[in-house]
């Protein structure tokens, strides 16, 4: 149930995302076969960990292809990801999960045809930033009180016998 709402979800947001790359409204979306979506995963993953949404994307008309992420470097990552964008016409919006994130940031900053980023679960760092700048000493995670920024749930251990 869960892994389906999650599909689900991520072809709401690859649709309002095409939209916005467009600049219209969901009513005046440009099809769904005029962007293709490109999506990327993060560290200890691989393209299939993406199968569900590309069969749920494809099904809804979407161009969707999820590429492999060499996972060298941030910079060999991203070269990687670009080079696969630049030999694609037309738009993209590209998907990142977790460090995918990062390499999605990087991989648009030299891709024009890039019109939307979208990250799931993932790290967002301005071009040129790395994931372990986001956190440093500034970053929210070291600012905030861990119950601003999580829904926690005690550990409830069982009485022992």
């Amino acid at each position: 149930m869960k892994n389906r709402y999650g599909r689900a979800l991520l072809a709401v947001f690859a649709a309002t995302a095409v939209a916005f790359a467009f600049g219209a409204t969901p009513s005046h979306a440009a099809p769904p076969s005029a962007v293709t979506i490109v999506m990327v995963h993060g560290a200890w993953a691989d393209t299939s960990s993406w199968d569900g949404e590309i069969a749920v994307l494809q099904a809804k008309g979407y161009r969707a292809r999820a590429i492999a992420n060499p996972l060298r470097n941030l910079s060999t990552d991203a070269g990687s990801v670009a080079s696969f964008v630049h030999s694609v016409d037309g738009p993209v919006v590209l998907v990142g999960h977790s460090y995918g994130g990062s390499v999605i940031s990087e991989a648009a900053a030299s891709s024009p045809n890039v019109k939307a980023l979208v990250f799931v679960d993932g790290y967002g760092p301005a071009p040129g930033e790395s994931a372990s700048d986001l956190n440093g000493a500034g970053s929210v995670l070291k600012t905030h009180p861990d119950n601003e920024l999580f829904d926690t749930v005690p550990l409830q251990r069982p009485p022992r016998q």
